[in-house]
């Protein structure tokens, strides 16, 4: 996970997780997943319906984000 290639994993609170569908206006089918066996999601403790912020390095616009959420 600190390996200087690798993307910034965040796991939101569950606060955090309601503020950003609700500011957003989206529901948790919308988004993305990502498995719960997947390393990132092991390293976490992620449990199904949490949601990552995911940030990248971007040449275009400096970081990305994107969101997904954790399923089985």
């Amino acid at each position: 996970m600190s390996h200087t290639l690798s993307p910034k994993f965040e796991l939101l609170t569950q606060q955090e997780s309601e503020d950003f569908l609700k500011d957003y206006d989206l529901r948790k089918s919308q988004l993305h997943n990502i498995y719960s066996t997947d390393p990132s999601s092991l390293y976490y403790y992620a449990k199904k319906g949490q949601i990552f912020r995911i940030i990248r390095n971007s040449k275009a616009s400096g970081k990305s984000i994107a969101y997904r959420i954790v399923s089985n």
